[in-house]
């Protein structure tokens, strides 16, 4: 899966994924697809504070 996205920057700075180093971090599609595929949601569409 390609990590380039050209909006990768702007979403990097509004990401809530505290796992930065993440290669998926401010890209958006590929992050959801790839916590999808394992039934999970991604941090940014779980209420801050919860895990």
């Amino acid at each position: 899966m390609s990590t380039h996205c050209g909006n990768a920057d702007k979403n990097d700075k509004r990401c809530t994924c505290s796992y930065t180093s993440c290669p998926r971090h401010g890209v958006c599609c590929g992050c959801v697809a790839y916590h999808l595929k394992d039934k999970q949601l991604p941090q940014c569409y779980v209420e801050a504070g919860v895990k």
